[in-house]
């Protein structure tokens, strides 16, 4: 199970691992390490300990460290303080850390950076912690998408204090980060707050504009036309346009340049009129928004998605393509591909998005702030911090609750994220 560590002392809801920001010595021979986060990316990917049925052929009884997320050639810093005891430049075939650095801590404590792509630094060098000591990479026995941490304690072992040989410790309750919060202009967005945004999914002329000219931003589908958004643009010069792009009604698989060829088109009307922002596509994890037929992987989606973009940019190379929100949740059979999944499958095409769109719905009060339902938004920002994020979609859901408490909720919700940092704009239903 992926586990996404926050800025808080304890781990999210539902998990039983505490991450503590105090460390406490294991083997009592000095001081506790205190580890600084080695990557600008707050998640772990793969617990200490963990599936000892993949490591025990290693005579292993569990993962021997953290393997914590850095996309390819995004910085690795050094966790502490220390000398560079070894590393290895090259990526010999069947180790499994390929390049790695080990640094030599006070007090007789060891990091080792695995699965590098470059090394920085030199044996014998020495090192602030903090300082960036290489890039990460796909070296290794890994596919790419986080480093491997381990860190050891002289004497561990031999004390019985670790099940692990060679001094091998857990490095989980030594680390600990600070609270960076970027403010907006981190983000590039000419806007100084996150913009109250309302939907328009279908044409529907010019008849009830005046709901959305008070909008700080509206969702426009593809088949809106020139005219509504013409007089959208009169009643609120200063309104954002943001245009979601969809699949055309099929049962056969569409290439990316195929698609990408019939929706110029509508990209170049409202592009004309106005419009700068793009979301390819919605939900492509659902089974209803072509995820079965024209891709079944999230990888498929990425490389489909990342051709579709390379095309569109030829013909508007100033628009923004923002990568579409995933439906959040687990699989369903024949209805959603677990979200997280699939996010770890489009990792390049998501890194590579202008921006990315968030889904962030609940069905009661008490999950409107849920990370896994209206604060889903948190759980996509630590996989991808340096991202604008656009909440296409958000608002209470079940046929059981009635509008005016779903207008209510949509009120406080808006409270809560106006002010987050790189949100752009929240959008709701009318």
């Amino acid at each position: 199970m992926k586990k996404i560590l926050f800025e808080e002392d304890s781990a999210p809801q539902g998990s039983s691992k505490q991450v503590s920001r105090v460390p406490q010595t294991l083997g009592g021979f000095g001081s506790p390490v205190a580890l600084r986060w080695p990557t600008d990316y707050h998640v772990i990917t793969q617990d200490f300990g963990a599936n000892p049925e993949i490591h025990h052929h290693r005579n292993l009884p569990g993962h021997e460290g953290l393997d914590i997320r850095a996309p390819v050639n995004s910085k690795v810093y050094a966790c502490a303080d220390g000398i560079v005891e070894s590393i290895q430049i090259h990526d010999v075939k069947g180790y499994p850390y390929g390049r790695f650095i080990t640094i030599e801590h006070k007090d007789g404590y060891r990091t080792t950076y695995g699965h590098l792509s470059t090394v920085f630094v030199s044996k014998g060098q020495k090192v602030a912690a903090g300082s960036v000591i290489g890039n990460a990479g796909k070296t290794g026995l890994t596919s790419g998408g986080h480093i491997h941490l381990s860190l050891t304690e002289q004497g561990a072992t031999s004390s019985g204090l670790t099940q692990f040989a060679d001094d091998v410790i857990d490095p989980t309750p030594f680390l600990t980060f600070a609270k960076n919060v970027p403010d907006f202009s981190f983000y590039a967005w000419p806007f100084s707050h996150c913009l109250k945004g309302l939907q328009i999914p279908i044409e529907n002329g010019a008849t009830g504009l005046s709901t959305y000219s008070s909008a700080q931003a509206v969702l426009l589908g593809q088949n809106i036309g020139k005219e509504t958004i013409a007089s959208l643009k009169k009643g609120n010069p200063t309104q954002f346009l943001l245009t979601q792009l969809q699949l055309p009604t099929t049962d056969k698989p569409i290439t990316a340049s195929e698609w990408s060829n019939w929706i110029k088109p509508t990209i170049q009307r409202h592009f004309d009129s106005g419009v700068g922002f793009f979301s390819i596509l919605k939900s492509p994890n659902l089974t209803e928004q072509g995820c079965g037929l024209h891709w079944n992987t999230g990888k498929e989606f990425a490389r489909w998605w990342m051709e579709a973009v390379s095309i569109l940019k030829t013909s508007f190379p100033i628009a923004k393509f923002g990568f579409p929100a995933l439906s959040p949740g687990d699989q369903v059979t024949g209805q959603r591909l677990d979200s997280q999944s699939f996010m770890e499958g489009v990792d390049e095409a998501m890194l590579s998005a202008d921006w990315l769109g968030v889904i962030c719905t609940w069905s009661s009060p008490q999950k409107m702030l849920d990370e896994g339902y209206g604060k889903y938004y948190a759980t996509v920002r630590r996989y991808f911090p340096h991202h604008l994020l656009f909440i296409t979609e958000s608002g209470g859901v079940g046929k059981e609750r009635d509008e005016n408490t779903k207008q209510s909720e949509a009120e406080r919700y808006f409270e809560h994220v106006k002010n987050e940092p790189g949100i752009g704009a929240a959008f709701s239903r009318a």
